[in-house]
């Protein structure tokens, strides 16, 4: 029995081409990726992929071998999801983002739980783009939909950000001396290849008719949860989303430094994969949560939640 990571390395480095974009998918090194297949390679006893400067592609003996490795997963994938079935009836099962999961996601959840008894509801919190090939998902909500070309869609909400902070960092500086303000720290999120997609300071700076000379002291964050707790201890000003500080903003624990907001250059979306629409159980929670109706279309609803 070939070992199933290397299995699935070659799967992913078949689909991108590349040792980094499989890398990137599976959160290992491209070394890695390069270590498993050579020893998947080593086991058949042939060349699987050919290696080149610009990435890989499939020898005539890969291509033959690809598609009973697909389909061998996606039967696993099925036998997960049936056991899953019969030992959590009832369980609707959902992946987000950490800030979108403890933020936006979890007071719908309590909600529903609080007016439906009947129902069992588990989310996942995570970075990890989810597999519905391989896992038991019944749904994910995702930051653009471009990393689910095959799975049907529906818009949820665009955000926006603003320039926040605490007002124990604020209460030395009038509300409108902005040359003091952008003296202040600037707390920085870091979302790797989605930073392109998320509005900057030099953005907010451009959009305040500000000349901007380069990135701003201040700590970097990785996960906006801490970038929001940052803010709040007074370690400096953020662009905090506007759907993830409702209740900072609410109890003034956080207050907007002006009105200027930037919107987020992608969508969040609710993706679900086809398994999920004959699911009567499914289709009831994502009504419940979101108040959306799944279809078979692949529609991209201008419905906000």
């Amino acid at each position: 029995m070939r070992s199933l990571n290397n299995l699935r390395s070659f799967i992913m480095a078949a689909k991108y081409g590349s040792f980094a974009s499989a890398a990137n998918e599976l959160c290992i090194t491209p070394a890695a990726i390069s270590q498993q297949i050579k020893q998947l390679e080593e086991e058949l006893g042939v060349s699987l992929l050919m290696r080149s400067s610009t990435g890989v592609q499939l020898t005539a003996q890969g291509k033959t071998y690809l598609p009973f490795v697909e389909q061998a997963f996606a039967s696993l994938a099925q036998g997960q999801a049936v056991l899953h079935s019969k030992e959590q009836a009832g369980v609707f099962k959902i992946a987000a983002l950490p800030s979108v999961a403890s933020k936006w996601l979890m007071p719908r959840v309590y909600d529903v739980l609080e007016k439906c008894q009947d129902v069992d509801i588990r989310v996942e919190a995570s970075h990890s783009k989810v597999d519905f090939n391989q896992q038991d998902f019944d749904a994910c909500i995702s930051f653009g939909a471009h990393s689910y070309p095959d799975m049907h869609k529906q818009r949820l909400f665009n955000d926006r950000v603003f320039a926040v902070a605490s007002p124990k960092l604020l209460q030395a500086i009038e509300r409108d001396d902005i040359e003091s303000i952008v003296c202040l720290p600037m707390i920085h999120v870091d979302w790797g290849r989605d930073n392109a997609d998320l509005p900057s300071w030099q953005d907010w700076f451009e959009g305040m008719g500000l000349p901007y000379y380069g990135v701003q002291k201040g700590p970097t964050f990785n996960l906006t949860n801490l970038a929001v707790e940052a803010a709040l201890q007074g370690r400096g000003l953020l662009l905090g989303q506007e759907s993830l500080i409702q209740a900072e903003l609410a109890s003034g624990a956080l207050v907007k430094v002006n009105d200027l907001s930037l919107a987020l250059k992608q969508d969040y979306f609710l993706v679900y994969p086809e398994r999920s629409l004959k699911s009567a159980q499914t289709r009831r929670m994502i009504a419940l949560l979101f108040a959306l109706e799944i279809t078979g279309e692949n529609d991209f609803l201008d419905k906000a939640v």
